[in-house]
């Protein structure tokens, strides 16, 4: 969810800005108020950029579930370190299977600094045909002293100002949702390939690999996370969590999870959330340290689990988060009162060309997190922009989370957010990202909001390991699922999803689907796009099988799936460069 500047209005800013000090530690405060320091030297007024603190992000969600003649609708906002009177601004857009808009909804939240805001609505018609209906919610938060730009008398108009202003960005989403009697799609016979805790069930013939399920963007008190479920609903003070990783590893654990990565955040660790002057680097790097120490204590212990610690670099407002999974080390840019990095290795603070060569260079992965379709990774004032370097680090993508600040602990989180838009955009860029759908926990609840996992599938004669994993991804033999009792297996001429292929002739795909629980299939879509294009991810064909020949060039294709309950599933792309079958054999220049 990517931030704007925004601009200065009036001495009500100033006031903000001072309260907005107040309650940050000693780093964060001079911040806002050398921020502010600036603002007043040269007399900014409105229209003038200011930088908004780096944690400063809108959350927005839509939940849309269908009805006999509609959809419901369930839009959640919440903006954490936003004062009071923050309000949101949303609509939402229907769409027929046409793709022609058949209505529009419009409302306003007045936000609750401690927690999400839901606000109820639905859509309905008269005689609709059958078929996936789509709702796009579009939404933006301002803060109280920024609010007098929106006058207008209707909520539709002050929603459209509202939108148009965005000083801090506007959030997009789209949801499919079935609407009448579809008909279900033909699936090829799949037994599904066996889950890590099955190692007496031998993988179906032609795919020897098991799959564990894995959440790998979660936080504990290393930075602002592990807060206690009984009173947590937002991020925590810098280390001020109830919770470490060792918690959080016991924890995923005993629910049945595989794999967790514990990714805090970079700049956390001498203290605050801003710059800690007086930290020391034996302070910031010590407790990366330990948290190193503590997910290998795990795993020597408990070898049927895979307890994996890193950091998610880089801030929102000007950037944009990645974790950075294998780093033994810590990455950062703060510098002391002293002149000391406060980090092992120095990197440049939002500056990506730097970065992905550094990462390259240590052979680490990297994911891109809850990715926004502008202002962040920008590169010569490209968002999103393409680096070679990065395309051989940046395995992964997150496709969908659910709130960062849910304390649910029974799997049934409503808010989520997609961001399948932005992830279509970076393929078409040119990185080869396989999606991962993650919880980013800053309760104690980690994987335990909603059922989304990431299936990452290993040999089946392989032993898990922070290798045997990290190869897997760098492979980018991953799925995305909202339900983790379901798996999707794409294929191209037989070759596994996250695959490079040279192809001349017919490409045959194929669409693989199971569940334990007994889930059925009403969608199957295989997309198609191009890297380097930087153009629009379209539906090749909405078929589990599909044989053909591409044109000549580059292509990827992936397969989405929907279940009847609404929940989705993505694999990974299989990339391909289609090229001319090779000429006769001449021979003395005959054939």
């Amino acid at each position: 969810m990517g931030q704007n500047n925004v601009s200065l209005c009036d001495r009500n800013t100033s006031l903000y800005l001072i309260a907005a000090a107040a309650r940050q530690p000693s780093g964060a405060r001079f911040k806002y108020l050398g921020q502010l320091a600036i603002a007043t030297a040269f007399g900014l007024s409105g229209g003038a950029a200011f930088a908004l603190p780096d944690h400063h992000e809108l959350e927005a969600t839509l939940l849309a579930t269908p009805m006999a003649d509609g959809i419901a609708l369930q839009v959640a906002a919440a903006f954490p370190g936003a004062p009071s009177g923050t309000r949101a601004y949303w609509s939402v857009v229907i769409r027929n299977p046409a793709d022609e808009t058949v209505g529009e909804l419009s409302g306003e939240l007045q936000l609750d600094v401690a927690q999400l805001t839901r606000q109820q609505d639905s859509w309905s018609g008269a005689d609709l045909p059958a078929g996936f209906y789509s709702a796009e919610l579009r939404a933006t938060a301002i803060e109280p002293w920024m609010q007098a730009r929106i006058r207008a008398d209707s909520v539709e108009s002050r929603v459209n100002m509202a939108l148009r202003f965005a000083p801090n960005g506007v959030v997009v989403q789209r949801w499919d949702v079935p609407i009448g009697a579809i008909a279900a799609p033909q699936m090829p016979e799949f037994a599904g390939l066996p889950l890590a805790k099955q190692r007496a069930i031998d993988p179906p013939g032609g795919l020897p690999y098991r799959i564990y399920l894995a959440n790998l963007h979660s936080q504990t008190n290393h930075s602002d996370g592990g807060g206690n479920i009984a009173t947590c609903t937002s991020s925590q003070g810098a280390q001020n969590g109830e919770f470490g990783p060792a918690d959080a590893y016991a924890y995923a654990m005993d629910k049945g999870l595989d794999v967790l990565f514990t990714s805090e955040h970079n700049h956390y660790f001498d203290g605050s959330s801003g710059t800690n002057s007086s930290a020391t680097p034996a302070q910031a790097n010590g407790l990366y340290q330990s948290g190193v120490q503590a997910a290998l204590a795990h795993n020597l212990a408990n070898p049927n689990f895979l307890a994996l610690y890193g950091m998610e670099w880089g801030v929102i407002s000007g950037g944009g988060h990645l974790n950075i999974l294998g780093a033994d080390f810590l990455y950062g840019w703060e510098y002391n009162a002293s002149s000391q990095l406060l980090a092992e290795v120095f990197t440049a603070k939002s500056n990506y060309a730097a970065l992905y060569p550094v990462l390259r260079q240590n052979n680490l992965i990297g994911q891109f997190n809850h990715p926004a379709s502008s202002g962040q990774f920008v590169i010569d004032g490209t968002a999103l922009a393409y680096h070679p370097d990065g395309d051989e680090v940046m395995a992964l993508a997150e496709i969908l989370n659910t709130s960062a600040f849910s304390n649910n602990i029974t799997e049934t989180e409503t808010s989520r957010t997609s961001y399948e838009s932005t992830f279509n955009r970076i393929l078409e860029r040119g990185f080869h990202v396989a999606p991962t759908t993650n919880q980013d926990n800053h309760c104690a609840n980690w994987g335990m909001s909603y059922t989304n996992r990431t299936g990452v599938l290993l040999p089946s004669s392989a032993t898990l390991t922070p290798t045997t994993f990290l190869e897997a991804l760098r492979a980018r033999r991953i799925y995305a699922t909202m339900d983790r009792s379901s798996q999707v297996i794409f294929t191209a001429n037989g070759q596994l999803m996250g695959s490079r292929l040279r192809n001349h002739g017919p490409l045959a795909l194929q669409v693989l689907f199971a569940s334990s629980t007994g889930d059925t299939v009403s969608r199957v879509q295989i997309q198609e796009g191009v890297p380097g294009r930087n153009g629009t991810v379209s539906t090749l064909i909405e078929s589990a099988t599909h044989s053909f020949t591409p044109t000549l060039g580059l292509h990827f294709y992936y397969a989405k799936l929907t279940q009847g309950d609404g929940n989705l599933l993505w694999s990974a792309p299989i990339w391909v460069e289609q090229v001319a079958p090779p000429g006769p054999l001449l021979v003395d220049g005959f054939e």
